[in-house]
């Protein structure tokens, strides 16, 4: 059997959740009720494989818990926040081509909880890289388990309180968005647990690469600017934004291509279009809230648009910005990928007057601060 027959014949649920807590998915189980019948074999196949990876887990936990705690994450990092689809991937792919920064990559996220006690890595990303598809299914960005993902699908692994249980049990996902990303009715325990899982992600990628300062990118700290500032009160933020019209249809097309590989429960199109539009409204006015708490000079904006084809002029602003070292040194690099990637081409859409005009009643409080107009 062929690695495209394996990738085919495994269930996609399955993919993202290849080392995922045993404790936490019986837990996720319990209190979302269950999974929709078309999903009970990819359910049972999630808890054949999570339970089988229980003694690495515990052997991770008896060797190196200990290491973690007494590790220091020394330099504090930078935060790559902003909407889903507004362009935080391209810009932290670039970055991690400074080889001063490290990041917490496919590979950990899809096993944090043994990540760091598999004795061969190699072998743990090759079975990643042929159970994952070789392109993102949202955008055809090119996927594998050396680049960087957002943390918070190792959230979801290691705990209950990822904002991305949502997608799997979407009959939750407006609870999930309430709880996880807008800290909405959260006890303090709750949140000092959150701190404690998420601190020990972010320890694990320090530990993997050496002490290195992190770059993280991870679209729901948009709106966790106040918990991130007191967990890192020196921590580097950059936000970026895009024209809120092509960020809803592009959100709407990632909620399409993304859930079927994660989902456990059904979720109609009209629901999905609703949630979309609730969500951006409420994490953008939090964020718009929050970020003032950013000390002025560890903060600044990026326009998408003028990102695009600026690239190095941008990047160079953000490293003076924040006097960061290393840009002089991996120019080069920054070129190099951006020069691999002049040949990807974006999705398109198309927007009837409808849409715009919903669109614009419920998020104009960006577009007209922003000053975009539709898509032509």
């Amino acid at each position: 059997m062929n690695i495209k027959t394996i990738k085919e014949k495994t269930p996609k649920s399955l993919r993202s959740l290849a080392g995922f807590s045993f404790v936490n998915w019986i837990k996720l189980l319990i209190s979302n009720r269950g999974v929709d019948p078309n999903y009970i074999f990819v359910a049972i196949m999630t808890s054949l494989f999570s339970f089988l990876f229980i003694p690495i887990r515990l052997y991770e936990k008896l060797f190196y818990q200990k290491q973690l705690e007494q590790l220091t994450i020394e330099y504090p990092p930078i935060f790559i926040v902003g909407h889903w689809r507004s362009g935080t991937t391209y810009l932290h792919n670039i970055i991690i081509q400074d080889k001063n920064l490290g990041y917490v990559s496919i590979a950990q996220v899809s096993a944090p909880g043994m990540f760091l006690s598999l004795g061969n890595k190699k072998i743990w990303k090759i079975t990643v890289d042929i159970l994952m598809p070789q392109t993102r299914p949202m955008d055809n960005i090119h996927f594998s388990s050396d680049l960087p993902q957002e943390e918070e699908f190792a959230m979801g692994n290691l705990s209950p309180y990822s904002f991305y249980h949502g997608f799997s049990f979407p009959k939750n996902i407006k609870e999930y968005f309430k709880k996880y990303i807008l800290f909405d009715g959260l006890s303090e325990e709750i949140k000092s647990k959150w701190k404690n899982v998420y601190l020990n992600i972010l320890k694990k990628a320090t530990f993997e690469f050496n002490g290195k300062r992190l770059v993280l990118k991870n679209p729901p700290n948009t709106g966790r600017i106040e918990i991130l500032l007191q967990m890192f009160p020196d921590a580097k933020f950059i936000h970026i934004y895009r024209n809120p019209y092509i960020v809803y249809s592009s959100t709407k097309h990632l909620y399409k291509k993304l859930l079927p590989t994660l989902t456990f429960q059904n979720l109609n199109e009209e629901e999905t279009e609703a949630v979309i539009i609730e969500f951006y409204h409420q994490m953008m006015q939090k964020f718009f809230n929050d970020k003032n708490l950013i000390p002025p000079n560890n903060f600044i904006e990026i326009k998408y648009e003028d990102f695009v084809d600026n690239e190095i002029i941008e990047l160079k602003r953000i490293y003076e910005y924040f006097n960061l070292p290393g840009f002089d040194e991996y120019e080069e690099n920054f070129k190099k990928y951006i020069e691999s990637q002049k040949h990807y081409i974006k999705n398109q859409y198309s927007l009837n007057e409808e849409t715009i005009n919903n669109v614009y009643n419920a998020w104009k409080f960006t577009i007209d601060k922003w000053q975009y107009s539709p898509p032509k």
